[in-house]
C-alpha cells in the first residue's frame, strides 16, 4: 500500500512553482480607525479619517475645522455654531450635521468646550446609518491610553528647569601626608575647600 508521498513522487502531472501571497499592510489612519472607531462608526468607504494627535492649535475644535474638511461649512460664533455639508441644511434650517463625541450624540457647545490637543481623531462619515435617514455624522475622539499619557507629559504641560545639578561630594585627599612621587597626580580637582576659615 503507498502512502501519499509515494504517490506524489510516482505521480505524473505539472507541479506549480511556489507562491507567495503578500497583504497590504494597514496605513497609519487606518490604524488609528480601528483603535478608536467602532460599531457604526467603524470602517466606511466614503468616510474621511483626520489625526489630530500631534496637532497643536489654540482654538476650539470649529475653528480649526474651518477650511480643512472639503464639503464642511463651519460657521457661526463660538457657543452658536451651524455645521452643514455639501450645501445642505437640516430641518431647521441650520445643522445637516449630527455631532457625536466618543460616539455619543452631542451638541456643538459642548464639542467646543473640548481642548484640541485633547481629540485624537475627526471622522466625517457623510452617509452614515448612526444618523436618521442616513445623514452626515461627524464623529470627534478624545485621546486615551498612550495617546492621553503623552498629551500629558506635552512641552506646554510640564515645565522643566536645567538650572541646579545634584549636590556632588568632592574627594578630599589628606595633605597631612606626602604624595607618592612614583604615581603621577591626575586629580581634575586638586584641592577642594567648601568653607574658608
Amino acid at each position: 500500500m503507498l502512502d501519499a508521498r509515494d504517490e506524489y513522487i510516482k505521480a505524473e502531472g505539472i507541479t506549480l512553482e511556489n507562491v507567495i501571497v503578500r497583504g497590504r499592510q494597514k496605513s497609519e489612519i487606518e490604524k488609528l480607525d480601528e483603535e478608536y472607531a467602532s460599531g457604526l462608526f467603524s470602517g466606511g468607504i466614503n468616510s474621511r479619517t483626520y489625526d489630530l494627535r500631534n496637532e497643536l492649535f489654540s482654538g476650539d475644535i470649529f475653528q480649526y475645522l474651518q477650511g480643512r474638511i472639503a464639503g464642511l461649512q463651519v460657521s457661526g460664533t463660538p457657543g452658536n455654531y451651524v455645521l452643514s455639508y455639501r450645501g445642505g441644511a437640516g430641518l431647521s434650517g441650520g445643522n445637516n450635521v449630527t455631532i457625536y463625541l466618543d460616539e455619543m450624540q452631542t451638541d456643538a457647545d459642548m464639542v467646543s468646550s473640548v481642548s484640541v490637543n485633547q481629540i485624537a481623531m475627526i471622522k466625517l462619515l457623510p452617509n452614515s446609518v448612526a444618523v436618521p435617514g442616513n445623514g452626515t455624522a461627524l464623529a470627534i475622539y478624545t485621546k486615551r491610553g498612550a495617546d492621553f499619557s503623552a498629551s500629558i507629559e506635552s512641552a506646554t504641560d510640564i515645565i522643566t528647569y536645567n538650572g541646579y545639578n545634584v549636590l556632588k561630594e568632592f574627594y578630599s585627599p589628606n595633605y597631612d601626608q606626602q604624595p607618592n612621587p612614583e604615581k603621577a597626580d591626575n586629580r581634575l580637582t586638586l584641592s577642594w575647600q567648601p568653607s574658608f576659615l
